[in-house]
């Protein structure tokens, strides 16, 4: 059959740090598979979620405007060989305003969820530059979610626009603010069952040893209570045969859960609250724009929402709550 496939297999022997062929071709270097880089990885996600990586939007720009000067005017002049300058905005060494970055950094190497540059287009409107500022979610960076650096960072940019009278645009792809369980305690806590043969009855409560305990200190408030007691038809079971839980007489019932890492609470609601005012502030002041890449939930759509202007691509669902839960 013509349209079948056609294969063209070929056998190699491993000598000496070469490939030698065995049925013909040339002889080849002996090499490692190249992997993806963490970059390309990144890039990848995005793709699974039908986004672009935020790094790569400066060249979706650059395109953007070449596409403009093809189908410009003769009489706006000769398009010049710079289209579009990106410069990345980072945090100031106390984290209480946002600079252009002295050198610039690779892509991918962001410590937070949300990153920003100063751009100039030089579009044929304006062939000298026009300034603005660009503000975008990285997705493949905790789920794009928002916490309070992300928080404080999207502020800053913002507040940078404002002072300088520039257009804000916002790139979103997130998963809302950030909530989450201390992994210490993710890794240490145990369950007390209300019935433990018959787990469908559901949890009593949460509990951890007097070790776990110790060595988890201030990160959990716990309260000691003594065991409840065995359902009565399980009494006659032999003492040997129980697990090690069950012979211990008090738990350390676990009452709050306060965690050693930042970012899972109440600060997450404090930081939405910031950039909510902080964009209605914006549009106010100067041009706001948001483009809806991919997901967006809670606070990203709040945020988009209070920027006025919205451009939403067909497969970027602006949601209140979580699309976990909207699923269930």
């Amino acid at each position: 059959c013509r349209l079948a496939p056609s294969y063209d297999i070929k056998i190699y022997e491993e000598n000496g740090g070469l490939l030698l062929p065995l049925n013909g071709g040339a002889e080849k270097p002996l090499a490692a598979y190249e992997l993806l880089s963490i970059v390309d990885q990144k890039r990848l996600k995005c793709l699974k979620l039908s986004t672009t990586y935020a790094y790569d939007f400066t060249h979706l720009f650059e395109m953007a405007v070449s596409a403009a000067w093809e189908t410009a005017p003769k009489a706006c002049g000769t398009p010049p060989a710079t289209k579009v300058t990106a410069t990345e905005l980072v945090f100031t060494a106390d984290k209480k305003a946002v600079e252009i970055v002295k050198a610039a950094r690779p892509v991918g190497t962001n410590k937070i969820g949300m990153l920003a540059w100063l751009m100039q287009l030089f579009t044929p409107e304006y062939p000298k530059g026009r300034e603005l500022v660009v503000i975008a979610n990285d997705i493949t960076y905790a789920n794009g979610t928002f916490g309070p650096l992300e928080d404080d960072f999207f502020a800053l940019a913002s507040q940078f626009a404002r002072d300088r009278g520039l257009p804000r645009i916002y790139l979103a792809a997130n998963s809302g603010a950030r909530f989450g369980l201390s992994d210490s305690v993710k890794k240490l806590f145990r369950v007390q069952w209300n019935d433990p043969y018959d787990l469908g009855r559901g949890i009593n409560y949460l509990w951890l040893t007097d070790a776990d305990c110790e060595k988890l200190g201030a990160a959990v408030v716990t309260e000691r209570v003594p065991v409840p007691p065995l359902p009565a038809y399980a009494e006659d079971e032999d003492e040997d045969e129980r697990d090690d839980d069950e012979k211990v007489t008090f738990h350390n019932k676990i009452i709050s859960i306060i965690g050693t890492e930042e970012g899972l609470g109440v600060e997450s609601l404090q930081g939405a609250g910031k950039i909510a005012a902080e964009t209605s502030i914006a549009n106010r002041e100067i041009f706001t724009l948001g483009y809806s890449t991919a997901r967006n939930i809670g606070i990203g759509s709040y945020v988009l929402r209070l920027g006025q202007r919205v451009v939403q691509h067909n497969d970027a669902p602006i949601l209140l709550t979580g699309f976990q839960a909207l699923n269930k």
